[in-house]
């Protein structure tokens, strides 16, 4: 073996770590389904990929009635990440998506209220009768 194949592993090991392992296993998971669309689609990942992510996002709206812009919103955002990665500079196509995603809400928060605990709940059955 030689030496600059016993630097390979410590390099990818630093690399791995940019993204914590939940959103590394997420991004990779979505990185999977997005690379089957394009190539059943004959789009050219890095070349055609500011195109491809809105077009992808769309897809899976409409594959999935109950996604929201939000979620819409996250994919682009989560593959325009990794496009960056990939040294793909221009996604001014995607930018463009993720601001008319916003306008449609993607971009605000759902908030929920916290969860009631078991003894408050008691309280309230019993105030109740």
């Amino acid at each position: 073996m030689n030496y600059d194949h016993h630097l390979q592993q410590p390099v990818i090991n630093v690399i791995q770590e940019t993204w914590a392992d939940s959103t590394r296993s997420n991004r990779k998971a979505l990185w999977t389904r997005f690379e089957s669309f394009c190539k059943a689609r004959s789009l050219k990942l890095v070349v055609q990929m500011d195109f491809a992510i809105p077009m992808f996002c769309e897809h899976c709206k409409k594959v999935n009635k109950h996604i929201k812009p939000s979620t819409q919103f996250q994919y682009s955002k989560d593959l325009a990440a990794i496009a960056g990665r990939l040294a793909v500079l221009d996604l001014r196509t995607t930018r463009m998506y993720q601001r008319g995603l916003q306008a449609l809400g993607a971009g605000i928060p759902q908030d929920q209220a916290p969860a009631v605990l078991h003894e408050h709940m008691k309280e309230i059955v019993q105030h109740a009768l």
